[in-house]
């Protein structure tokens, strides 16, 4: 991964409102998006959140190539299943915590 932090559960929260649990493990990690959890922050003037596929699943995680407070996210997942993988990118990241 780019960006190397530590084994434990880590709470991302993103200005359009969506919250990102990431777990990083010994086996790997994964990355669950919850849409639309928390109200969309007032810099995004009149922004909505977006359904996007495997909302909600955990999704295992290739590669972060950014993740700071300030910035959008990128992460690189095997969203479909398969090994290809898909780049994505949250709005910008607000808080960026670690629970355990």
């Amino acid at each position: 991964m780019a960006t190397e932090l530590s084994s434990g559960i880590y709470r991302i929260t993103t200005a359009t409102g969506s919250i990102y649990d990431l777990v990083i493990g010994p086996a790997g990690s994964t990355l669950t998006r919850r849409p639309g959890e928390l109200p969309v922050h007032p810099s995004m003037d009149g922004a909505e959140t977006n359904p996007l596929r495997r909302d909600a699943e955990a999704i295992t995680v290739l590669a972060i190539h950014q993740l700071s407070v300030g910035e959008p996210a990128v992460f690189v997942l095997d969203l479909r299943r398969d090994g290809i993988p898909t780049l994505r990118t949250t709005s910008t990241v607000l808080t960026f915590k670690h629970l355990s």
